[in-house]
């Protein structure tokens, strides 16, 4: 009797464990191939919009067309009356803020570029991926490409057509990353996934023999959870019940929780400052937005910059300036709590939405944080260093649409820096 209930037990568990089994690894395959598209999908924005970013910034630093100009028997491109050969320190900028590589063509070759080869040869004078010209610069189309050589390298790669003012294409704007590294990073981002379905079928093969039917119900609940989170629904719940469990299952399902709050701030928060980025930011200011419309309630929009960031990186290199990034943002973070949100907008620049305030009350609190800012002292290569920031701020305008609400903070922090610097416009503190 004994070896039959020894038998049926075993047959239980095989066939409890190998549907689990199996199950893993179909959510696992599942939930990469998901997660890696969705990733890539934002990664393409991003390469488009850093493109498009460059694109306007050559417009506004240098006025004009671009054209070649033979010199002593070599070819220089100009932009209207700048000569870009040989300066890259726009794009050099670019890529070490974002870490995406950029290159100005001039018809199918590169004349400016943050690529190198192995050697460390830039790869200046080199032409495009004949596939690419035909698409992009003939075809005069913006293209994204999830495997394109350059050199003997494979990107992740965003081409948009380059025009002068009448309307000619004369180039194209490349903005990539390897491909090796976004599989890397998203392999990496994956391994919490790894390791819960591990814990799954391991659980579950400990205790399937006594709590068989309740083990499946809470797997298959945590099932249908990583598949929302596979499918991008990053604000899913857990069942609560599962939760409020004291055992392993309980804890599997709490972890399962903390890698979906991982997830959730890798897709929303900047990784450096662990602030909202800017396009989760911006989601965020539109839905409260929405409801100051709605409901009349109040709010507040300031825009702040450190003050000679370029000297941090320049003097003391750029670890210093992220060091400098990560205090001053968690001094923000911790300020804002209960009084909003704050956004890293973009290089050293800060956005803060203060929620159901007056301007008054805004700028007191926004005031409390600049005097912390100016007191903190950051200690570097045995070196103190202080940090001081410079402020505008707004009443939001509910007549006005959120671009606009920001823009005037931001002409206000750069009358702060025209008059000085480390101090707050558009508040007149009592």
């Amino acid at each position: 009797m004994g070896r039959r209930r020894g038998k049926l037990k075993r047959k239980l568990l095989t066939i409890t464990i190998i549907p689990i089994i199996l199950t893993g690894i179909a959510i696992t395959f599942s939930t990469y191939f998901t997660f890696s598209n969705t990733v890539q999908k934002e990664v393409q924005r991003g390469l488009q919009s850093i493109a498009i970013i460059t694109q306007r910034m050559y417009d506004r630093l240098y006025k004009g067309d671009y054209y070649l100009v033979e010199q002593d028997g070599y070819y220089h491109i100009y932009k209207g009356q700048t000569d870009l050969t040989g300066n890259d320190s726009v794009l050099q900028e670019i890529r070490r803020d974002s870490g995406v590589d950029i290159t100005i063509f001039y018809k199918d070759v590169r004349v400016q570029t943050t690529l190198r080869s192995e050697d460390g040869t830039s790869l200046v004078g080199t032409v495009a991926h004949p596939s690419v010209t035909k698409d992009v610069l003939d075809g005069k189309k913006e293209m994204f490409y999830q495997n394109v050589l350059v050199g003997e390298k494979a990107y992740f790669a965003y081409y948009t057509p380059l025009y002068n003012g009448d309307g000619t294409c004369i180039g194209m704007v490349f903005a990539g990353k390897p491909t090796d590294v976004l599989k890397k990073e998203i392999f990496l981002a994956m391994i919490p996934i790894f390791i819960v379905v591990a814990l799954v079928i391991l659980i579950s093969c400990i205790i399937c023999s006594g709590f068989t039917k309740e083990m499946v119900m809470i797997i298959s609940r945590i099932k249908t959870f990583l598949r929302e989170i596979a499918q991008g629904n990053l604000k899913a719940e857990l069942d609560s019940r599962i939760m409020q469990r004291d055992d392993e299952l309980g804890e599997m399902g709490r972890f399962t929780v903390r890698v979906q709050k991982f997830l959730r701030e890798m897709v929303e928060k900047d990784m450096l400052t662990k602030l909202y980025s800017r396009r989760i930011g911006e989601i965020k200011f539109r839905q409260l937005y929405m409801e100051a419309l709605e409901n009349g309630v109040p709010f507040c929009v300031a825009l702040g910059d450190i003050d000679f960031f370029k000297k941090f990186n320049d003097t003391y290199g750029h670890d210093c300036g992220d060091k400098v990034l990560k205090e001053i943002a968690s001094i923000i973070a911790i300020n804002m709590m209960g009084k909003g949100f704050a956004v890293r907008w973009g290089g050293e620049e800060f956005l803060l939405i203060y929620e159901n305030c007056t301007l008054q009350t805004a700028g007191e609190y926004l005031e409390k944080t600049r005097q912390e800012i100016i007191s903190h002292e950051l200690h570097y290569n045995e070196e103190i260093l202080h940090i001081t920031m410079t402020f505008g701020i707004v009443e939001g305008k509910k007549e006005m649409d959120i671009e606009s609400n920001i823009k005037m903070a931001d002409d206000l922090l750069y009358q702060g820096k025209m008059n000085g610097r480390n101090q707050i416009t558009g508040f007149l503190q009592e």
